[in-house]
């Protein structure tokens, strides 16, 4: 899973899936997940989604490898 994170003075702006291989209905439930992360501006707290739990994972750990890199940057 691949995403688009903008990050601007320390904060989440934004976050864009830009490739994933999860089973599409699935990821339609997990998507909205990164919204949430841009408005907790991080991943603690954010639970996985009822019936996507396994695809929710992924976003949220590919989510936070992206924001560890970004922030390397």
């Amino acid at each position: 899973m691949s995403h688009d994170i903008t990050i601007k003075s320390g904060n989440i702006e934004s976050i864009k899936v830009t490739q994933q291989n999860e089973t599409p209905n699935r990821f339609v439930l997990a998507e909205p997940i990164t919204r949430k992360i841009v408005a907790n501006q991080g991943i603690e707290g954010i639970d996985a989604i009822t019936a996507a739990t396994e695809t929710s994972d992924a976003v949220i750990n590919a989510v936070a490898k992206a924001i560890l890199q970004a922030m390397k940057d």
